[in-house]
């Protein structure tokens, strides 16, 4: 059972909604463990590199000893990067492919069976939601936690 956890990065959190964020992280995966046993479950995230929830439920899943399965972004931006450059000396053209947040997402979305998105009350879009609603789109049980 593949577990996913997506929301808002660091800077839309205040300090105590980030303590109210990290407890209920605490308690999904420990509910999950329960639930599925922690042999039979995955974290699944997509590594933000801005902080937040990607960062600590990987922290809080680690620290319970769930395995992880991290589909981090290879640019800081939405759509994919694609480049041909020429090879040069008789080689084939060389394509640079570097996914970027979309691509992240849609990965972390297509992986889990269940994904959690959890947000700060008053934020309206951003990744996470993004994902939470791509992952509906493809028949995935979603659940949003708003704090």
């Amino acid at each position: 059972m593949y577990i996913g956890f997506v929301g808002s990065s660091e800077s839309h959190w205040t300090k105590p909604q980030k303590l109210m964020a990290l407890q209920k992280i605490s308690e999904l995966l420990t509910q999950c463990i329960i639930q599925y046993g922690k042999e039979n479950i995955t974290f699944v995230s997509g590594g933000c590199k801005k902080g937040g929830i990607d960062l600590w439920s990987e922290i809080i899943a680690d620290s319970l000893g769930i395995p992880t399965k991290i589909f981090p972004a290879e640019i800081e931006q939405w759509n994919d990067y694609n480049q041909e450059m020429d090879g040069g000396e008789g080689w084939s053209r060389l394509e640079i492919h570097r996914r970027g947040y979309m691509s992240r997402n849609m990965d972390v979305a297509r992986t889990s069976d269940i994904l959690f998105c959890i947000d700060p009350k008053g934020r309206d879009g951003g990744g996470g939601q993004w994902t939470a609603n791509f992952a509906r789109k493809i028949n995935k049980e979603v659940h949003n936690v708003v704090i």
